[in-house]
């Protein structure tokens, strides 16, 4: 390279040994370069077999080795996992040597060999989600589970002490139309109103009227709700 004044430059010594036949060609199979290039993610042994992305997969080698027995006994270990992700039917794995060794699908797993690689995984994920009614159920029967829990307490500390035993939750979420009604009448009948401001009739309530009125908008609420729209201002009607 001195006597033919080479760059001391990577390229320009490659293509000066590529001249001179100082390469020595290095061909792979295609099935190896393929191997090489498919994307690698982690699995683990497990005594069902190789387990990866929530897919078991199995092979002679493994077989031979009893890696599944001892998984068994001595616990899960990690492996490096090549996959193709046009197909879920195989992943690669390595043998002490470095070369890859094919896993096919478990038997029990087989009916995934159609699908691609990211389809499974999507499968599998929705399969694991809890629907949303399901969450709710069990959001409602773990509310339930504390009220009654609740009230035991309550009811054995008021036994103990003589005392009455506090409102639960429900009681009181289920009392609060009641009593914001009482706390606006208590408002009402304590609220300072100057003489000749309102009238006897309007100071005085009349609850039957109220029980009424309440009950004709309970039965025809849809005729009183028109009504209203009709005569509110600005309305041609």
């Amino acid at each position: 390279m001195v006597a033919d004044n080479i760059e001391s430059t990577p390229i320009a010594i490659w293509n000066w040994a590529m001249e001179n036949d100082f390469v020595e060609p290095n061909y792979r199979s295609d099935d190896l370069i393929y191997l090489h290039l498919l994307p690698r993610d982690k699995g683990t042994v497990q005594k069902g077999g190789v387990l990866f992305k929530g897919i078991y997969y199995t092979c002679d080698m493994a077989i031979g080795k009893k890696w599944f027995a001892i998984a068994r006994s001595r616990g899960v270990w990690s492996i490096d996992c090549w996959y193709d992700p046009n197909s879920a039917a195989h992943i690669w794995i390595q043998d002490d040597d470095k070369q890859f060794v094919r896993c096919n699908l478990r038997r029990s797993d087989s009916k995934y060999a159609v699908y691609r690689t990211d389809e499974i995984y999507d499968m599998l994920e929705a399969y694991r989600q809890i629907p949303p009614a399901h969450k709710r159920a069990e959001l409602e029967s773990r509310i339930s589970l504390h009220e009654e829990i609740d009230q035991v307490v309550s009811q054995a500390l008021s036994e103990k002490t003589g005392e009455p035993a506090p409102m639960t939750k429900t009681e009181k979420v289920g009392n609060i139309r009641d009593n914001r009604s009482e706390e606006r009448n208590k408002e009402r009948a304590t609220a300072f109103v100057p003489e000749g401001v309102r009238s006897d009739n309007v100071n005085k309530r009349d609850d039957s009227a109220s029980e009424t009125s309440g009950h004709y908008a309970g039965v025809r609420s849809a005729q009183v709700i028109d009504m209203l729209k009709r005569l509110r201002p600005g309305s041609k009607k």
